[in-house]
C-alpha cells in the first residue's frame, strides 16, 4: 500500500473538499481519502491497480 500526500490549490470550502473525496474515493484501489482544507492537501491510501496519475488527473 501507498500514501500519497497531493496539494490542491484554493481547497477553501467543504464542498470542495466532499467533491474531491467522493471522486478519488471511486477509483479501484483507493482504500483512504483524508482532505485537509487547513494545509489544502488531500492524503491517499491505495494500491494497484489505482496510481498517483490516475489519482491526480480524477
Amino acid at each position: 500500500m501507498k500514501t500519497e500526500i497531493i496539494n490542491v490549490a484554493n481547497l477553501k470550502c467543504n464542498g470542495c473538499a466532499n467533491t474531491i473525496k467522493k471522486s478519488i474515493s471511486s477509483i479501484e484501489g483507493v482504500s483512504s481519502v483524508v482532505v485537509d482544507n487547513d494545509e489544502m492537501t488531500v492524503s491517499v491510501d491505495f494500491s494497484e491497480p489505482a496510481s498517483k496519475l490516475e489519482i491526480v488527473e480524477n
